[in-house]
């Protein structure tokens, strides 16, 4: 073998080389585009459902104040109905004296 065969093999074995490199950035191309479709669609749904979402509180938010206004009389409901008693025995007492 004389150094042009050795010259030529190494060069074939290079071309393989950068063959293989080619196809695997195709691959990896491909998958790029397929991602990239991929992310647009979820992208779009997690807007949707934001959207949604954002609805959902507006919604909800109306209901959580009621229910806090209605925890609140809960609360101090007891203290009314004493202090009302309370004025009611006062006043049967007084009338009885």
């Amino acid at each position: 073998m004389d150094k042009f065969d050795l010259l030529n093999d190494k060069v074939d074995v290079l071309g393989e080389k950068l063959d293989k490199a080619v196809d695997r950035l195709i691959s990896i191309d491909k998958t790029l585009v397929i991602n990239t479709e991929q992310l647009s669609y979820h992208i779009k749904r997690t807007t949707l459902l934001e959207e949604s979402l954002d609805k959902l509180r507006n919604d909800v938010e109306p209901v959580e104040k009621h229910v806090d206004r209605i925890n609140f009389l809960m609360k101090i409901g007891p203290v009314i109905l004493d202090y009302i008693e309370a004025e009611l025995r006062d006043t049967t007492k007084d009338q009885s004296l």
